[in-house]
């Protein structure tokens, strides 16, 4: 519990067995990079607000049994919601630990989980930018995400985000709700009455006109009951509009975030075929 309150921030490597014999995993997915060792993308994969290694390290394992290296960030919720000056030196902090692990001649695949992750990403390729050395984003794939920041979003996320019983989830919520509400108000003070300039959370209008045009992927639900699916579809069609390759994998019968637990099968196809696709490969799981 900790580690959602506090500000800071966690990362988890695993390194695939250069020996491993990944041409299938448990699951039987035919799928397999039969490419040179320096040219498998490593997986980047940005946690949702409230989402823990171990969570976050089923998705990993996706790549993993593939022989794919994977780096997966977390945040803290005060990071993101309360303490947002930590962001930035936080995302210069995870491009140094790509820069460290000697990462920038391989092609990368970030993966982030709803807007949370795509604020964390948001951040990530500012951080890049401003990087003496040059990072391969190869394609980007959006779980779940994004969507317009709304007083009604941040309800349903904070909801969702708490884990605890029926009996107390709603009143935990109302809290921390009621304490972001306080902070959005001192911030509009801050912005508008003393023009002092802010880190606001707005994954969604920050990345509309972003200028990175690599491939990106969509997977979402029209059942989400945390996000508005016109917002995700808004932006699939403003990217569009801008020249972006886009692919999208649309679930009629899924949840927030919860698309792989009951759908493994055309979860995992619609990944590994856009990062064929990113790669130009001739692999593809049909």
């Amino acid at each position: 519990m900790s580690f959602l309150i506090f500000p800071k921030y966690e990362y988890t490597v695993k390194i695939p067995d250069p020996n491993g014999d990944y041409s299938k995993n448990k699951e039987d997915y035919e799928f397999d990079f039969n490419i040179d060792e320096k040219k498998k993308p490593v997986i980047i994969l940005f946690g949702w607000v409230g989402s823990t290694d171990r969570y976050l390290s089923i998705y990993s394992r996706i790549y993993e049994a593939k022989g794919l290296m994977t780096v997966r960030f977390m945040v803290s919720m005060t990071s993101i919601f309360l303490w947002k000056h930590h962001i930035i030196p936080i995302s210069e902090k995870m491009v140094r630990v790509i820069e460290d692990l000697s990462l920038g001649d391989r092609p990368i695949i970030i993966h982030c989980f709803s807007n949370g992750g795509t604020y964390l990403y948001r951040h990530f390729m500012e951080a890049v930018e401003s990087s003496k050395t040059p990072i391969k984003i190869k394609g980007v794939i959006f779980d779940s995400a994004p969507c317009r920041r709304t007083i009604l979003h941040a309800f349903r996320g904070i909801r969702s985000t708490v884990r605890q019983n029926p009996f107390l989830n709603l009143p935990i919520t109302l809290i921390l709700f009621l304490i972001l509400l306080s902070v959005w108000v001192v911030e509009f003070i801050k912005r508008y009455l003393f023009r002092r300039k802010i880190i606001q959370f707005k994954p969604m209008e920050h990345l509309l006109q972003e200028e990175n045009r690599c491939p990106q992927h969509f997977i979402y639900t029209t059942c989400d009951k945390v996000i508005d699916v016109e917002d995700i579809e808004f932006f699939i069609n403003s990217r569009k509009a801008l020249g972006v390759d886009v692919s999208v994998k649309r679930y009629n019968d899924t949840e927030h975030v919860k698309h792989y637990p009951v759908k493994k099968y055309t979860y995992t196809q619609s990944i590994f075929n856009f990062i064929s696709k990113c790669l130009e490969l001739n692999s593809s799981i049909v």
